[in-house]
């Protein structure tokens, strides 16, 4: 088990998708875009909690067109991650949007 910070470390990127085991509807998932303000690591502070950093996440609940968000509790073991569902669209104003990049 791991959680949103173990994870990002591990992938070493962001893009990944997670579901929390209290999200029971198959449409509800989200996408890490963000942790701790950064798309790599490494995270300042030691694991497994790296200073609770935000997670930022583009969030889809019951397969309704996505919001951004903080996670709630990243720390805790609730969160797997899971393939890029077929239904996902992006169709928030992408990422580089958040970035401030092109």
């Amino acid at each position: 088990m791991e959680n949103i910070y173990q994870m990002f470390h591990r992938i070493g990127d962001v893009g990944f998708f997670v579901k929390r085991n209290s999200w029971t509807h198959p449409k509800t998932v989200a996408k890490v875009i963000s942790v701790g303000g950064k798309r790599h690591p490494p995270l300042d502070g030691e694991p497994p909690y790296y200073n609770r950093q935000n997670v930022t996440a583009i969030a889809s609940y019951q397969g309704n067109r996505t919001l951004l968000e903080d996670l709630s509790c990243p720390g805790t073991y609730a969160y797997e991650q899971v393939d890029r569902p077929d239904w996902w669209v992006d169709d928030f104003p992408n990422e580089a949007d958040y970035w401030g990049a092109a």
